[in-house]
């Protein structure tokens, strides 16, 4: 996300991103991270391509720290409210749609829609199976295994999306939640915590938007960079199967390297190098690993991307 003006601690005023890269150019500004979302508003914020005159692109202001929450006088937020309530069109995703301030979800269907993603490699090695000729050679290409990956990622991109205004929320938007019937809900009853897994009962075998903080680390093999991985670990100590740990995920980053995943990839990389946590959201059911000692995404590690929204 980013951010088209903020607040200079340093001078005491709002800037554009522009202008408080000409100040930076000309030393009237010194630190690119010594800005924030507003006078009232504590949101950290950094200037992208601070003191460089020559860039390729345009200067703007990104978050400066993960996770983080608006301030509940902040301007930016009560701007955002007013903008949204001057909309007359409504946004439909599918499984939920967004009028002004208020989103309805038919969590029906984002139930199922979880349940029809839990394996779509599965399915299409079922569709296949089905379709084998006499000679028990499989076709070369089918409708059907191609209908159930354009579903799956149009479901993806739809959970994706709800994820997103869910992350909006926790910063701080004035959004409301309603199911399809105009009842009033709260949106992170719907969401599990991996932190609250054993409080709220809930089996880590069964399939749900699963969401906490991780840290990420990266092992370079240069002597094999193909076997070179990121080891993804939630914070949240579960228990599965009589096996407790930190759910952990190994992503191998050449096998893991296919269409649509190319932006996590690069996140997970500046995640590894700086440090700092992640907010990870799973979308799927966990599984003890063969050893008995670790808990694992029941996805493969080559599409395990695709299961993933990180924050």
């Amino acid at each position: 996300m980013s951010f088209p003006f903020a607040y200079s601690l340093e001078l005491e005023t709002d800037l554009t991103a522009e202008k408080a890269h000409d100040y930076s150019c000309n030393q009237i500004l010194t630190d690119a991270k010594n800005f924030q979302c507003g006078e009232n508003c504590s949101f950290k914020l950094t200037l992208a391509n601070f003191n460089k005159p020559d860039y390729t692109k345009t200067p703007y202001f990104t978050p400066g720290e993960r996770n983080q929450i608006h301030d509940s006088n902040c301007q930016r937020i009560i701007d955002h409210y007013q903008k949204r309530e001057q909309e007359e069109r409504s946004k439909n995703y599918g499984s939920f749609s967004r009028e002004k301030n208020k989103i309805i979800i038919d969590l029906n269907l984002v139930k199922g829609t979880l349940a029809n993603i839990a394996n779509p490699k599965q399915l299409n090695k079922n569709t296949q199976s089905s379709k084998t000729s006499s000679t028990g050679i499989i076709p070369r290409s089918s409708n059907s295994s191609s209908n159930i990956d354009k579903t799956f990622r149009s479901h993806i991109k739809q959970l994706s999306a709800l994820v997103h205004y869910f992350l909006e929320y926790q910063s701080g938007e004035k959004y409301t939640f309603y199911n399809k019937n105009r009842q009033e809900i709260q949106l992170k009853r719907h969401f599990v915590n991996l932190a609250e897994v054993d409080q709220r009962g809930i089996n880590l075998e069964d399939v749900h938007i699963y969401y906490d903080t991780a840290t990420v680390k990266y092992f370079d093999n240069k002597l094999q960079p193909e076997n070179s991985y990121f080891l993804v670990k939630f914070n949240s100590k579960c228990t599965i199967d009589g096996v407790t740990n930190y759910p952990s995920i190994t992503i191998n980053k050449s096998l893991a390297d296919h269409h649509g995943v190319k932006g996590k990839l690069k996140t997970l990389e500046k995640a590894a190098k700086d440090k700092q946590p992640i907010k990870l959201f799973y979308f799927g059911k966990f599984r003890k690993h063969s050893t008995n000692k670790y808990i694992n995404p029941d996805v493969g590690y080559e599409e395990i991307l695709d299961y993933l929204v990180i924050s």
